[in-house]
């Protein structure tokens, strides 16, 4: 399982790894946890691993300069963000479908993943449902894959080169318009 980010409090990574030590307490034989990424939380975060009893399990690898491969190779994708613009990572974890858990923070996930069409959204914060959606997913894995089956056929087509130069066409003639019809008046 990986978590993927900068270690910072808006990310979240305090939570996921409460999450985990109560999914660890269910499932005493669940898969490590591997967090990628570096910030200012990085000993905080360490010695809260250390606090859980879980440092055993759970693997902090750093600023990794290209963790697609790492990423891809993982059984489940953790996203703990307590508050997000628009989290590219998801996107990233659904193209190469991944699996993804997530909060439902305030923006971005709710979005990407089609309100829990395309992965698992759990109310922001909530780390016992967060445990109890890893433990869920890693007992009965089918649901979560059919999802991301979804998601990543979503991605090839949401997130092509031509869908997105379309978008950004379509935005800068809306700018466009509304500079001309604000002129006019």
């Amino acid at each position: 399982m990986v978590g993927l980010g900068r270690l910072s409090s808006q990310k979240g990574f305090d939570l996921l790894l409460k999450a985990y030590a109560h999914a660890l307490a269910t499932n005493p034989s669940i898969l490590d946890l591997v967090i990628l990424g570096s910030g200012v939380d990085d000993d905080a975060l360490k010695k809260l691993a250390k606090d859980l009893s879980i440092e055993r399990k759970v693997h902090f690898l750093g600023f990794i300069e290209n963790p697609a491969p790492i990423l891809k190779k993982s059984k489940l994708f953790l996203l703990s963000s307590r508050f997000e613009g628009y989290p590219l990572v998801l996107v990233e974890a659904m193209a190469l479908g991944v699996p993804s858990i997530s909060f439902d923070c305030e923006t971005g996930p709710r979005e990407i993943l089609k309100g829990g069409d395309l992965g698992v959204l759990v109310p922001n914060g909530d780390v016992v449902q967060f445990a109890q959606a890893i433990n869920e997913h890693l007992e009965e894995p089918n649901p979560l894959l059919a999802k991301t089956r979804v998601g990543f056929e979503s991605c090839e087509q949401e997130y092509s080169t031509e869908m997105t130069a379309k978008r950004h066409l379509e935005y800068l003639q809306s700018i466009v318009q509304q500079t001309g019809s604000n002129r006019s008046h």
